[in-house]
């Protein structure tokens, strides 16, 4: 009986592993990082920027795709991305931590959220 009780704990644990590892197709891929002369791609948004020299030559773009979330998801990208279509602005703010480049002005990030 206790053997019993050791399988059935390890097939739990190997089941909780799996779970957690275990990641859905459209979560796979959640950032890119791009040179700023390459093109968006259709469904990804600027959400920072890098200035670390090995990037770019420290002038890279990070992306996050948008077309994956839900309706009612947020997210914060660069105030100088469009708002996707199906996507509303909710307001702008300033974020020395995020989305600073060369031309840090203020008001330089946005959260968006999804309504369609």
């Amino acid at each position: 009986m206790k053997r019993h009780h050791v399988i059935r704990l390890a097939l739990l644990t190997l089941a909780c592993v799996l779970v957690l590892v275990t990641e859905a197709p459209a979560q796979i891929m959640t950032r890119q990082l791009v040179c700023p002369e390459k093109k968006i791609p259709v469904g990804w948004i600027k959400v920072d920027a890098s200035t670390s020299p090995s990037d770019c030559g420290g002038n890279a773009w990070i992306l996050e795709p948008y077309t994956n979330k839900s309706v009612g998801s947020a997210m914060t990208v660069c105030a100088d991305q469009p708002t996707p279509p199906g996507w509303e602005t909710l307001g702008f703010a300033t974020s020395t931590g995020q989305c600073v480049d060369d031309g840090f002005r203020g008001d330089n990030i946005k959260t968006i959220i999804r309504v369609d």
